[in-house]
């Protein structure tokens, strides 16, 4: 595909200088979209990145929350020409660079369908050039290390993550995530607690029944037992084929409220809760995830959450080869937690063609909500 519908140094154009362009004397540079993906910026607000690119050179940029209808609508996507005609470049103090798009025109002639080029990272252009080549070879052997000593037995820990109030070495964020607790699952929880406090009161001879417990009002929230904290490291979480891309753009406005205790705040449900740990093990290391009924549908859903592609993968593949009449009921279980209907309405189907062969136990594992 020809670049000449784009503008030729139409990146260089939106990095001239900071400060915010518009207006009809400013370059408006004709630049194709190669990627865009949406990011939660809270629970009411999606923003949503994208990578714009003139054939020869691309960078990311933030599509501003005016703009997108556009995206929801599917008038800007993957491989859409568009001009960019308002839009502003800042460097922050830790030196990221950050440009952000306010106003475009979608070039409608201009259908590729494909990436225009083979464009690289203007970014990374920029620092090849600013880098100094220093040649020390004549000053220096590196191979005379004689001076150094080695401890045989000097080996490195990995990096691991760590739950409640140590953090493991080196650990720089933290995710606090709190079970989402539902009434049927308070009540249960209220009644197991009233048990327990009668089985105190009539041992030790003493207590009031029906006196309201109110030692959790002011605990801190990792010592509360619907909340667990997970402390990380943010290059761990944002780099390498396991990365999350959630994460990962997080990591790059250092502007958020985050930032001010480097923690993160999720509400899970339950089996999304349970699950949390087998995820961090799965970005940790190279093992495998153990997928079963119970959690495969939990697991798709965080995958698609922190934006990981290849564990999704992973969790639809395990789903579509464990799919059977036995396991039908735990799937349409987690479906409607999970808003899944694609796989709530095939759990739905092969329940009902077998409606004669399925015995009491495999109703029980049914939410009462499925029989709605």
């Amino acid at each position: 595909m020809s670049s000449s519908m784009l503008t030729t140094n139409g990146i260089l154009d939106l990095i001239e200088s900071e400060g915010i362009k518009s207006g009809r004397h400013v370059k408006q540079p004709t630049l194709q979209i190669t990627n865009i993906r949406r990011v939660p910026a809270n629970a009411l607000t999606d923003v949503y990145w994208a990578i714009l690119s003139d054939g020869t050179n691309s960078i990311e940029v933030v599509i501003s929350t005016h703009l997108s209808h556009l995206v929801q609508s599917g008038q800007l996507e993957e491989y859409t020409v568009v001009k960019v005609k308002t839009y502003q470049y800042n460097v922050t103090d830790d030196n990221i660079h950050i440009v952000s798009i306010s106003e475009v025109e979608i070039c409608e002639d201009a259908n590729p369908e494909e990436q225009i080029g083979k464009p690289v990272s203007i970014l990374d252009t920029l620092h090849k050039k600013d880098s100094v080549k220093n040649d020390g070879d004549h000053y220096f052997n590196l191979d005379e290390d004689d001076e150094w000593e080695y401890a045989a037995d000097d080996k490195e820990e990995p990096l691991t993550w760590s739950e409640g109030d140590e953090p493991s070495n080196f650990c720089d964020w933290t995710i606090e995530v709190q079970r989402i607790v539902h009434e049927q699952e308070s009540d249960n929880a209220l009644k197991n607690q009233g048990k327990d406090n009668n089985k105190y009161n009539n041992k030790h001879g003493g207590g009031k029944r029906g006196k309201e417990n109110n030692s959790s009002k002011n605990e801190e929230p990792c010592t509360n037992s619907n909340v667990k904290c997970y402390h990380v490291h943010k290059a761990i979480l944002s780099v390498g084929p396991r990365r999350s891309d959630y994460f990962a753009t997080l990591f790059k406005q250092s502007h958020l409220s985050e930032f001010a205790t480097n923690t993160s705040h999720i509400q899970l449900e339950p089996s999304a809760a349970d699950s949390f740990p087998a995820l961090l093990d799965y970005i940790y290391t190279e093992k495998m995830i153990k997928f079963s009924a119970k959690n495969a549908t939990a697991l798709r859903h965080l995958a698609h959450y922190f934006g990981m592609r290849p564990l999704w993968k992973q969790a639809s593949a395990f789903i579509r080869g464990d799919f059977s009449l036995d396991t039908a009921a735990t799937y349409l279980s987690e479906a409607i937690v999970y808003h899944d209907e694609k796989l709530e309405n095939a759990s739905i189907a092969i329940l009902a063609e077998n409606i004669e062969e399925i015995n009491r136990r495999t109703l029980t594992k049914l939410s009462p909500s499925s029989f709605e």
